[in-house]
């Protein structure tokens, strides 16, 4: 429970849970604080390590996320994730370390500190890219370390999302959903008549949804989630004191325009975000992101002019990942997106999800694939092949033919080890927010990085 849930480890000193204990099994000894501290935990940390150390003694090729955070009292810690593809073509995500930083976050002090972490897990030559935020600490760490650097693909999407949204034309209307959502969570007598209006139209009751400052998606679903209650909000603060001032016809039409162009960027987002092959996605979902923007058609001034932003931030900021050669090597778009997509289509593809468009465009372009003159033969019999289903998974594609396309299932497992985000990396923010909560204020770093480790790789176990 202690590395599982982050219990503290003064639980085994808590009368309830002996209690617990002693009605589970009365014969059992439950053992002391300082023994589950520091003998237990080490063990465990030392076993889970051992593991994992072999395991990447087996692969050939890693990949690494790293990113900077603070706990909630104000110290800095540097967490590495590792990925890798197995023999039987199963991607891993595991927590390599979780580092206490004392001192200054120098490109120069975090090169350092990732090189210590990869001599420390004998890594050295296998590393294939490091994927970041957009931080020039970071990325110029990366270069001192010599080596590749991927911009996360999530946060270079919320790059573009802040462009817009700090536009004066969004800034007014979304003050008053702030507003509005402020008062809700604010007033009980509000929130208790804004559910009984939902449930006298026979609606399942929703209720408002707060912004969180550090996830731009957040916003996207406050505003969502205020046009579906629009009319329950309004009938609602019309008959409230001193409430704030309605939404208009003017900020509803503003607000869905807004909504439409950055829905694309949502589930972008997500899709990039799960523990599955996510690099062989940016391009294709760039491409789609692109083809939504340049189809829709504004109702409002304003629905325009934050539209035309976003499709300058996205040439400006996303077209990049296609100049990376390790991120184009994945995809099956072409280069040029001006060739790739004719705004004369809008028609026909602006019903379009962003992933039916995709699978769409790849299967267009599969039929017009050529293969190089004069290509190995495996790489012939690879390129000539249909493409699998949106829905599958490739790895289970590489497992299957491993051994009937020479080489190449190999370079396969070194490309796709290689995340899109560092969302994983990310993760751990939370869970360690829960290790260094109060009761563990007074928790050593070797102890956090070895809860953290255990609890991330407890497969492993």
């Amino acid at each position: 429970m202690v590395c599982k849930d982050f219990q503290p480890f003064s639980i085994v000193e808590d009368t309830g849970f002996q209690n617990l204990v002693k009605i589970l099994d009365p014969r059992y000894v439950l053992p002391s604080r300082p023994t589950l501290r520091d003998s237990l935990l080490k063990q465990n940390y030392e076993i889970c390590k051992e593991k994992l150390f072999a395991l990447l003694q087996n692969v050939c090729h890693v990949s690494l996320t790293c990113d900077l955070w603070s706990s909630r009292a104000n110290e800095s810690f540097l967490t590495v994730t590792c990925h890798f593809i197995d023999k039987d073509y199963k991607i891993h995500c595991t927590v390599l370390s979780t580092n206490k930083m004392d001192i200054n976050h120098t490109s120069e002090n975090i090169a350092t500190e990732i090189n210590l972490i990869i001599k420390d897990w004998d890594i050295v030559n296998k590393v294939v890219t490091i994927v970041t935020d957009n931080a020039s600490s970071m990325i110029k760490a990366c270069q001192i370390l010599k080596i590749r650097h991927l911009p996360c693909f999530a946060h270079t999407l919320n790059l573009v999302v802040q462009d817009s949204l700090k536009l004066k034309e969004v800034d007014c209307v979304i003050k008053k959903c702030k507003s509005l959502v402020t008062y809700f969570k604010n007033s009980n007598i509000a929130t208790h008549k804004l559910i009984t209006e939902q449930e006298n139209q026979n609606k399942k009751p929703l209720k408002v949804i707060q912004e969180v400052p550090t996830r731009w998606n957040s916003m996207y679903h406050m505003i969502k989630r205020i046009l579906e209650l629009k009319n329950d909000i309004t009938i609602v603060l019309l008959r409230m004191p001193n409430a704030p001032t309605v939404l208009n016809l003017e900020d509803s039409l503003g607000l869905q325009d807004l909504i439409e162009i950055l829905s694309c960027f949502d589930d972008a987002t997500k899709k990039v975000s799960g523990n599955y092959v996510t690099k062989s996605l940016i391009i294709p979902l760039v491409y789609g992101i692109y083809n939504h923007l340049i189809n829709l058609q504004p109702s409002t001034s304003e629905g325009k002019i934050i539209l035309q932003k976003t499709v300058e931030s996205v040439k400006t900021r996303l077209f990049n990942y296609e100049e990376q050669r390790n991120v184009y090597e994945e995809s099956l778009l072409p280069q040029n997106p001006e060739e790739s997509y004719d705004t004369t289509e809008s028609a026909s593809n602006s019903g379009k999800s962003l992933f039916d468009f995709i699978e769409t465009r790849i299967a267009e372009k599969s039929k017009n694939r050529t293969v190089t003159a004069n290509s190995i033969i495996y790489l012939k019999e690879y390129t000539e092949r249909p493409n699998i289903n949106n829905d599958m998974d490739p790895l289970i594609f590489w497992n299957i033919n491993k051994d009937s396309l020479g080489t190449i299932p190999t370079c396969a497992k070194k490309f796709l080890c290689v995340p899109a985000t560092s969302v994983p990396s990310e993760r751990i923010f939370s869970k360690a927010g829960i290790v260094v909560s109060d009761r563990r204020s007074r928790l050593k770093a070797k102890n956090e990085n070895m809860l953290i480790f255990i609890n991330q790789n407890d497969w492993l176990l």
